[in-house]
């Protein structure tokens, strides 16, 4: 028996021509998971900006949170500062009048509490006259010199909350 060469050939161009599609197939298959591929990558970097953002969102919340946290705080220890504010002011008048060492020390205690919750007083004797931070009682002459101070002016946290009753000259 003795080989056909025909035969042969035709063999080898069959066996080809399915190699030729085997090899078309696994392309397109490898055409098909290459676009996949892009499509999983395009996903993958937008949800990594949507967890940018969801973070960005998270962190802005905690920082809000936070900010109004205090400011709550700031504001309920401004109630509590302002409504010492009049009896302060009633033992300065006292301590003004009588000489008392225990009084002084009272009053100077409660100066240096309330200086913890971050009262100052507002300095404005002999100073021009500033209306963002004092009230003009008596005008004698047309000086804007502060030359008394009626009531004292106060600030709290830098923000101005009681302004200064004075007379200027």
């Amino acid at each position: 028996m003795k080989n056909n060469p025909t035969k042969s050939k035709q063999k080898n161009i069959d066996s080809s021509k399915k190699t030729r599609k085997q090899i078309d197939k696994t392309q397109e298959v490898i055409s098909g998971l290459a676009e996949e591929n892009d499509l999983f990558k395009q996903e993958i970097v937008k949800l990594q900006e949507s967890q940018r953002r969801v973070l960005a969102d998270y962190q802005n919340l905690v920082r809000r949170n936070r900010d109004e946290r205090i400011a709550l705080i700031k504001m309920a220890n401004r109630e509590i500062v302002e409504s010492l504010l009049e009896p302060l002011d009633f033992l300065r008048k006292a301590a003004e009048q009588i000489v008392d060492q225990g009084l002084d020390m009272a009053i100077n205690q409660l100066d240096e509490n309330l200086r913890g919750f971050g009262l100052e007083e507002v300095k404005v004797l002999g100073k021009k006259f500033n209306s963002e931070t004092m009230e003009v009682i008596e005008k004698r002459g047309d000086g804007e010199k502060v030359v008394e101070v009626i009531l004292s002016g106060y600030r709290l946290n830098d923000n101005i909350i009681r302004f200064a009753k004075v007379v200027v000259e």
